[in-house]
């Protein structure tokens, strides 16, 4: 087992759900149940794969440079084996639930993954705007005269008329 990875939990989670369900059942729960665990381990390949495409060449020249060894890449050449394998799992257990759902499993995941980032991305966007408006109606407070802030904000008019003096003294 390489180590590059954590524990692939939604694997083992699509492990535990299929002991415990049936495709077929008889309320019609097994499927949907198993369908959208098989969808989160694919989404989570999906994730490994972009990862390894991203971090791969970045480590090769770490281990041409000297700064890393060999067993780094080992180890990530380990884990494209890995995930190969469960790419090949992911694709046979969706031809189960849906033939030709195995061509499409990972283009859907792909997908999913692109509108769960974008979300996040939106979130941040608006945390940030969030924290933005905040920090600007912190300040506009200060200024407009709360007890805490008149005291602040004397003393840059005490610090301005000396400025002023100063200037006035060097001038005259």
């Amino acid at each position: 087992m390489s180590t590059y990875f954590p524990e692939h939990l939604p694997r083992r989670q699509y492990e535990e759900l299929s002991e415990m369900y049936s495709p077929k059942d008889a309320h019609g729960w097994g499927d949907k149940v198993l369908m959208q665990a098989l969808m989160r381990r694919a989404i989570v390949d999906v994730q490994r794969i972009l990862q390894m495409r991203e971090e791969k060449p970045q480590l090769q020249a770490l281990v041409r440079s000297g700064v890393v060894g060999e067993a780094m890449l080992e180890n990530i050449t380990l884990a494209e084996k890995e995930t190969e394998e469960e790419c090949q799992a992911v694709v046979a257990e969706a031809e189960l639930y849906r033939p030709g759902w195995g061509q499409n499993i990972f283009q859907e995941a792909q997908a999913v993954l692109q509108q769960q980032m974008q979300l996040q991305a939106q979130a941040q966007q608006a945390t940030g705007a969030t924290a933005a408006s905040a920090t600007t109606a912190a300040t506009a407070a200060t200024s407009e005269g709360s007890p805490r802030s008149s005291r602040h904000q004397r003393l840059p008019r005490r610090l301005a008329g000396t400025r002023q003096r100063g200037r006035t003294q060097k001038e005259g």
